[in-house]
């Protein structure tokens, strides 16, 4: 009885792939699906977050119509420098990125 040789056991593995081609088709197919469905049906994990503290530097009354606008004025010009694109999309300085517990710069 002679011993097959590489080609004829790769010869057969071949065979053995071309007669099985729906089921691995199939298979692959299912496989895919239910790993789309898992990730679909997962929550959303990354989701931010921030609260904006204002504190007045000084202890006036903020009755006086003058006063309130520059109030309106200050709290605009923080949110303008908060929601910046540069801001938003600069990267921490290096200490901080070190840091694995710094997750996210308001």
């Amino acid at each position: 009885m002679a011993i097959p040789g590489p080609s004829s056991v790769w010869q057969s593995r071949i065979d053995f792939l071309k007669r099985r081609r729906g089921a691995l088709v199939w298979s692959t197919f299912a496989l895919l699906a239910l790993a789309e469905a898992f990730v679909v049906g997962l929550p959303n994990l990354y989701r931010a977050s921030a609260t904006l503290l204002v504190e007045r530097q000084g202890t006036e009354p903020l009755v006086e119509s003058g006063a309130a606008e520059e109030a309106g004025s200050r709290l605009q010009a923080i949110k303008q420098v908060a929601l910046s694109r540069s801001r938003q999309w600069s990267s921490p300085p290096a200490a901080e990125a070190a840091d694995p517990a710094i997750i996210c710069r308001a």
